[in-house]
């Protein structure tokens, strides 16, 4: 057998491009990874979101405040095993933004990219500031919604194309970690549906799985919402909510987001 220095070497040179695209679901990994170490290791605060995580998951609750309370749980847990500190905290955050990015890349290849094609999709999360930045350093709901987001139209997708209870149960069980993630989720299942008017696969009764699943999921949380719901809105301001009139309201909202798409 004879030796070839080049391929004991690694990918030729002439070839690395193609070679980081053909494994870049590990090679974000690695990142990520790199990330995680560095976070643990550098001595540094906590911004905001991620030093409120210290406070509220000290008990285990139906809700916590103004956000619906998924990630709370998910840091709970993790700091039930690590304690809590950096560690369990960026674990989190960088297991979470691994699923943003494999998920994007599943995406892809679900619909029919190549793998090279499905890189750069994968590689296109890090052209946005909030993931590549922002989210190493604070932030916690966003990030997470952002994953449940990316993998909801991988879910639904793979149920229309073999459809069933199970799969569609797994749709629901998808949209209530999104409800329970961020409040303006909703608006992806909005998209979705708007999406899918013109697919006759979508017209199934198997939907009605999808919202029992749902519905039985998030219930508990939302009637803890219900009924802690001044809470819930106790700083609106930075949701820009407004107080008045609905038709006026939702009259200055509409025309905020066309002139939104105007600037565009």
């Amino acid at each position: 057998m004879t030796h070839n220095p080049d391929t004991a070497a690694g990918p030729a040179p002439r070839d690395w491009d193609g070679w980081v695209l053909r494994h870049a679901p590990a090679i974000i990994l690695c990142y990520l990874g790199l990330h995680f170490v560095l976070r643990t290791l550098i001595p540094g605060g906590m911004s905001w979101d991620e030093a409120e995580q210290l406070v509220v998951t000290q008990d285990l609750a139906l809700g916590y405040g103004q956000q619906p309370p998924l990630y709370n749980w998910i840091q709970w847990a993790v700091f039930a095993v690590t304690g809590p500190g950096m560690v369990g905290m960026a674990l989190v955050k960088h297991v979470v933004l691994a699923l943003v990015y494999l998920g994007l890349w599943a995406l892809a290849r679900q619909l029919g990219a190549a793998r090279p094609v499905a890189a750069v999709a994968l590689f296109g999360g890090l052209l946005m500031p909030t993931l590549y930045w922002e989210c190493h350093r604070d932030l916690t709901h966003l990030v997470l919604v952002t994953a449940v987001a990316v993998w909801t139209p991988v879910a639904v997708i793979a149920a229309l194309r073999a459809p069933g209870p199970g799969a569609f149960a797994l749709v629901g069980a998808v949209f209530a970690a999104g409800c329970l993630a961020k409040w303006n989720y909703p608006i992806v299942i909005a998209g979705l549906a708007a999406a899918l008017v013109g697919d006759r696969r979508a017209r199934t009764r198997l939907w009605g799985v999808s919202l029992t699943v749902t519905l039985a999921l998030i219930a508990l949380p939302m009637a803890w919402t219900a009924r802690n719901w001044a809470l819930t809105v106790a700083d609106r301001g930075s949701f820009e909510i407004e107080r008045g009139p609905l038709l006026p309201l939702m009259g200055r909202s509409a025309a905020a987001v066309v002139e939104a798409y105007a600037l565009e």
